[in-house]
């Protein structure tokens, strides 16, 4: 299978029928162990956040055949993206979240 250049190849080829019986599972894969930490994860998913429908559509395609929650998944990217970046949004917000008083 060649790289898509898009996010619509990706579609194209989540979507396409011998997708799941030509490629291999890895476990051990860099994404196969990200969805399995996001799994193990908890997450208090009670908001609705607003994503571009073809981003969407990939993590949604993805899922079918990775068996993950999606709400997990934005949760752990956010989680991670306020633990790197953590510093400079205390400084640029004064809020009490979980995440940012570590």
């Amino acid at each position: 299978m060649t790289k898509p250049s898009s996010i619509q190849g990706i579609v194209d080829d989540l979507t396409s029928d011998g997708l799941k019986n030509t490629q291999p599972d890895n476990i051990n894969s860099p994404m196969a162990t990200y969805l399995e930490c996001v799994g193990e994860e908890e997450f208090d998913k009670t908001n609705v956040v607003y994503i571009d429908k073809d981003v969407h559509e990939v993590i949604s395609l993805l899922k079918r055949h990775k068996k993950f929650s999606i709400g997990n998944l934005f949760s752990m990217l956010g989680k991670e993206f306020i633990e790197k970046h953590d510093s400079e949004i205390k400084d640029s917000i004064s809020n009490t979240n979980k995440y940012l008083s570590r």
